[in-house]
């Protein structure tokens, strides 16, 4: 019985997208090889387009499934890999997804490699329900496993689990998105009802009124579907098939000889309909017809029906210890015992090899099911480490990004801060030229101003005076002496003069250095934040010697340097200085920053400025690049 139901189940598993018509089974797989081989040259040449090619191995492998010839795995699947880089490199293939694993499945099954068999169920199923529709596929397969080892009852089990799914299907209509499973749980049900009737169990009944419920609502609905069409002979012989299975156990030889009656005719007015699956449905129904025939002893008809087993397709494995099974049964009817034992132990050896098969199948698996529970829980540890890990990965993560987006926002402080300090040292400094040159101008024009009203003013005077008395006076000798008294003052005059200019020019001097210092301390205080460590030192001589052009130039220079110690420097202290050196005066800043390294220049464009002015003093410029940056000027005193 469980051989005709996997025979069954690769017949109708996910119909064909193309009904394909009748053809003999080639027993050479050379020949199948040549068709898969023909359609890739087909399409590499361009005569086959892409969906042309798809749908033609389609079609040529629904054939492969059902003629008995195998080809080898690798072979196999070598002849598959381009229709699967098609179906998963194009969405617009995604449907083939599933035959793909649908194929992988039937080539596991028919081998008896039940374990890889349900894999890619599972895989087909997945595909399935992406396209939007749904099948009853795992389920069934995990029904053949159980039926396969005779184990009654977790076949039963299963039906149990599955029974009220099966029920609700009764309650609806098939639709384009679920015809797929209607057919396959006929497949179940047909399968299912053995393992009941031999447990007699009271849901043997229920599943053969529920095969011919199912096959009416397939009968009525089908033909409105969208779906790609199917004959609907097939799930007609379907529901014969469950009732077949239903009478035989129970011994009703009259309704069991008119359902394969039924069976028989409806099977030989469809065969063209039915196509390339008229093979395995003949296989099961010939495998009924000759158990009726043994049943009544009917040795002629059962002998008919075993030799068109034994032309048949050869699906399985293990058809053969099935074969010499009923041989022996054969010979059993007709009397020959000794030819019956030698078919059974015939049937007997290849059952033991199959057996063999079976039992490394079952190695097989519970080394899969070992080594999948060892990386299930080696994945769930890994798993969790890497959660761990992630943990890590995003905290740290934030907190760096936090770190940037805080210094982020500190810098552009900094910068803001540094863009206002420049620009308040900017304005210092012009403020501060201009100052300088206004207050030399005016400080001598007022002292000037002042020196004449207050001495020589009063000097002339006097002067004046003497030469009106003179000019009053008739006696000779008494002008004279006023003349001489005239010239003794303005001789007084002109030495006052001339030494009020040179204490002006001292005092003017004096105070314009104590001014350039007042200058620079300004700009520095105005430049740099409270943290910052000044230190100045200025020479008074030295900046008595300093012309207007001189200050401006080195207001200018110091600028340039203060500018460039916010920018770049990240330094904590200044330092300015000026001093003189024989006939040199020099002119430093220095501070404690980072300096700068290689090649790389300070102060960017800056640099040329720089030369520039040290270059209209007449002097030359220096960097030094040592704990900090200093800036020397070194220019000849005007003296």
């Amino acid at each position: 019985m469980s051989k005709k139901c996997i025979v069954l189940f690769l017949a109708f598993i996910l119909l064909p997208i193309l009904q394909l018509q009748a053809q003999d089974p080639d027993p050479d797989q050379e020949e199948w090889a040549n068709k898969y081989q023909d359609l890739e040259t087909g399409y590499s040449s361009g005569t086959l387009s892409e969906g042309q090619y798809m749908k033609a191995v389609d079609s040529l492998s629904e054939q492969l499934t059902v003629s008995g010839m195998h080809l080898s795995d690798a072979e196999f699947t070598g002849f598959l890999a381009r229709y699967r880089d098609i179906a998963w490199g194009n969405d617009t293939y995604k449907s083939f997804r599933a035959n793909y694993f649908r194929y992988l499945m039937n080539r596991a099954l028919a081998a008896g490699r039940f374990g890889e068999s349900l894999f890619y169920a599972e895989k087909n199923d997945k595909e399935t329900s992406l396209n939007g529709k749904r099948t009853f596929l795992i389920p069934y397969i995990k029904l053949l496993i159980w039926a396969k080892a005779k184990n009654n009852e977790k076949v039963i089990e299963l039906y149990t689990e599955e029974r009220s799914h099966l029920l609700s299907l009764l309650q609806k209509q098939p639709e384009d998105s679920n015809s797929t499973e209607y057919l396959q749980a006929m497949q179940f049900l047909v399968y299912v009802i053995k393992p009941l009737l031999v447990s007699k169990h009271p849901w043997a009944e229920e599943v053969k009124d529920n095969a011919i419920k199912m096959e009416a609502l397939i009968q009525e609905r089908f033909p409105q579907l969208e779906v790609v069409k199917i004959d609907l002979s097939m799930p007609r012989l379907l529901s014969l098939f469950c009732n077949i299975e239903y009478y035989a156990y129970i011994d009703d030889r009259k309704r069991e000889e008119a359902l394969l009656d039924s069976a028989h005719t409806i099977l030989e007015e469809n065969r063209e309909r039915i196509g390339s699956y008229r093979a395995p449905y003949e296989n099961i129904l010939n495998a009924y017809s000759f158990n009726y025939f043994i049943k009544i002893k009917d040795n002629r008809q059962a002998a008919f029906y075993l030799d068109r087993l034994i032309g048949g397709v050869k699906i399985f494995d293990d058809e053969r210890s099935n074969l010499f099974t009923s041989k022996a049964q054969l010979s059993y009817n007709k009397g020959d015992l000794k030819a019956a034992y030698s078919f059974l132990d015939s049937a007997s050896y290849y059952k033991n090899e199959e057996f063999a098969t079976a039992q490394q199948e079952i190695t097989r698996l519970m080394y899969a099911f070992t080594e999948s529970e060892y990386n299930k829980e080696e994945l769930k540890r890994a798993d969790k480490k890497q959660k761990v890990q992630n943990i890590w990965i995003y905290s740290i993560s934030i907190v760096t990004v936090m770190v940037i987006f805080i210094f982020y926002i500190s810098m552009r402080k900094v910068k803001r801060k540094s863009r206002e300090q420049i620009a308040v040292l900017n304005r210092i400094a012009d403020i501060t030229i201009e100052d300088a040159k206004k207050f030399a101008a005016k400080e001598e024009q007022r002292k000037l101003g002042r020196d004449l009203h207050d001495d020589l003013s009063a000097s002339l005077v006097s002067a004046m005076h003497l030469t009106e008395i003179a000019g009053q006076k008739s006696d000779p000798e008494e002008v004279l002496s006023y003349v001489k008294e005239l010239h003794k003052r303005i001789g007084a005059i002109y030495q006052s003069v001339r030494n009020k200019s040179h204490q002006i020019s001292r005092q003017a001097t004096e105070e314009e250095s104590d001014h350039f210092e007042e200058s620079v301390k300004r700009i520095m205080d105005a430049a740099l934040i409270p943290t910052f460590h000044r230190q100045l030192a200025v020479e008074k001589e030295a900046s008595r010697l300093l012309t207007i052009q001189q200050r401006v130039e080195l207001i200018k220079i110091l600028q340039e340097a203060i500018a460039n110690v916010l920018k770049h420097s990240k330094a904590t202290e200044v330092r300015v200085y000026l001093w003189q050196e024989e006939q040199q005066l020099v002119f430093q800043v220095s501070d404690n920053g980072i300096g700068f390294t290689g090649n790389a220049a300070p102060f960017g464009f800056g640099i040329r400025s720089l030369k520039k002015r040290a270059k209209s003093l007449q002097g030359t410029l220096q960097l030094i690049n040592q704990d900090g940056l200093s800036l020397i000027i070194s220019f000849p005193a005007i003296l």
